[in-house]
């Protein structure tokens, strides 16, 4: 008996909605929506209503947004669809023109995200946070930026970037000016400090419990003979004091010397010319205004 023609094409249909709904099944139930147009899908591990959202995605990674970023966040099933707006899009700010003044091998990057780890000890799972940073260029270079807040930092000679709190950059023309003080030998000297301290205060306790070395002499009970005499060792317990001390002082002097991280500052100056009255040499002269900004970190 011959099977019916329509028999091959019965079976691929279903193999096809059977691993359609495979598929489905196993799609991540969670889905986070951003404002600018993004979408992550995952399942969603913490949610703090007007805070942020913590999602891990199908690889395991973890992903944290601000509530300010988040249109949606919740059960993809339940996910509202996206409103088409009528109104034209808003015109894009224009790009600001920005001159990054400072000494050589000074950069300046931009913070970009944040990068989460787990680490695991004894007393169970921690997490750690660090921050991600895009290198934007070395001193003294011109680049365009967006006019708004910008969070930025400030490295020197391949040192990891030091982040000065959040600035605006201003529309039109600004100068960022950075100064960068590197205090790399205050933490050389606070390592030669603390290991000079340990070594000099244990030699000093050590010499504390050797002491001094005096003779104790008994008489002979034998008439005629030498009396018997034994060396003592007296401990000198403030010598001991003073090297303990002398060694713990001076390693936490350079544990503290050694933790003193370097210096940043960066300050922004929006610049806006205005013709100033008056030509010299038939030539018209211009000046330049500005309102500067410092900030320190």
């Amino acid at each position: 008996m011959r099977a019916p023609r329509f028999l091959p094409a019965a079976l691929a249909a279903s193999a096809i909605l059977f691993l359609a709904a495979t598929a489905a099944a196993d799609a991540p139930p969670d889905v986070v929506r951003l404002k600018n147009g993004g979408m992550v899908r995952g399942s969603i591990q913490e949610l703090v209503p007007g805070q942020s959202v913590d999602i891990v995605l199908a690889d395991g990674s973890r992903r944290h947004f601000a509530a300010a970023e988040v249109e949606y966040a919740g059960a993809a099933e339940r996910m509202p669809a996206a409103e088409a707006s009528s109104a034209p899009p808003a015109p894009a700010a224009e790009a600001s023109r920005v001159r990054f003044e400072a000494a050589p091998e000074v950069r300046l990057h931009e913070r970009t995200g944040t990068v989460e780890a787990t680490v695991y000890s004894p007393h169970g799972p921690a997490t750690a946070v660090g921050a991600t940073y895009t290198d934007l260029c070395a001193a003294p270079c011109e680049l365009t930026m967006a006019p708004g807040q910008h969070t930025l930092a400030v490295s020197f000679e391949g040192r990891a970037p030091i982040e000065v709190p959040p600035l605006a950059v201003p529309p039109g023309t600004a100068t960022l000016r950075a100064t960068y003080e590197s205090r790399a030998g205050v933490r050389v000297a606070g390592l030669v400090v603390g290991l000079g301290a340990l070594v000099g205060g244990s030699i000093m306790a050590g010499l504390g419990a050797v002491g001094t070395t005096r003779q104790e002499c008994q008489p002979s009970f034998i008439d005629g003979a030498a009396p018997f005499c034994t060396n003592q060792r007296d401990p000198d317990g403030t010598l001991i004091g003073a090297g303990i001390a002398i060694a713990v002082a001076g390693s936490v002097a350079g544990l503290v010397m050694l933790s003193i991280g370097d210096h940043a500052e960066l300050r922004v100056a929006p610049v806006s010319l205005r013709p100033i009255r008056g030509k010299r040499e038939g030539v018209d002269v211009l000046g330049s205004s500005g309102l500067g900004l410092e900030l320190k970190f």
